[in-house]
């Protein structure tokens, strides 16, 4: 265990009231270079903390389209300890689905055409650099949901026909 590196994840500062977006903004007006840990994290639970208690919140399997034509943030996965990202514009008809929820409510929305969009909006250059891994749209959860229509939810949908046994 390497002893220069820490064990437990730093609390976030209760004045802490800081999005994804807002990193992301920062980020690109070169105030901050990128966006590492803890700051992902903390940015993802302020964004939770804001959500309205009766919010439905989205679940593993769900499906949504978009009502409308709609700029959204995006960020960029990379096989190192940082995380890019841009924006992007998410068209009406186009779907997205969650593939994982966690307890924490931190989940990723992943388009269903994701080499299309991914094309659209991630720069060439980047999507062929080596480290370069996904496009993920995290704030769409609890920034922009309201112009999505929930579709059905495709892990249930799947067990009723036996489709995932």
């Amino acid at each position: 265990m390497d002893p220069n590196k820490p064990t437990a994840k730093p609390s976030r500062p209760a004045d802490w009231d800081l999005t994804i977006d807002d990193l992301m903004t920062e980020m690109h007006d070169g105030t901050r270079a990128s966006i590492e840990q803890p700051y992902l994290d903390w940015a993802r639970e302020y964004e939770i903390s804001t959500i309205p208690a009766e919010y439905r919140f989205p679940k593993t399997g769900d499906l949504y389209e978009s009502i409308m034509d709609q700029e959204i943030n995006f960020m960029t996965a990379w096989a190192a300890p940082f995380t890019g990202g841009g924006k992007g514009t998410i068209l009406k008809g186009e779907r997205i689905w969650i593939p994982d929820q966690t307890e924490e409510k931190c989940i990723g929305t992943y388009p269903i055409d994701y080499a299309r969009l991914e094309e659209r909006m991630v720069h060439e250059t980047d999507r062929l650099e080596e480290k370069y891994e996904a496009i993920v749209f995290s704030s769409l959860v609890t920034k922009g949901m309201s112009h999505f229509t929930f579709m059905l939810n495709l892990e249930r949908g799947m067990q009723s026909f036996g489709l995932n046994q």
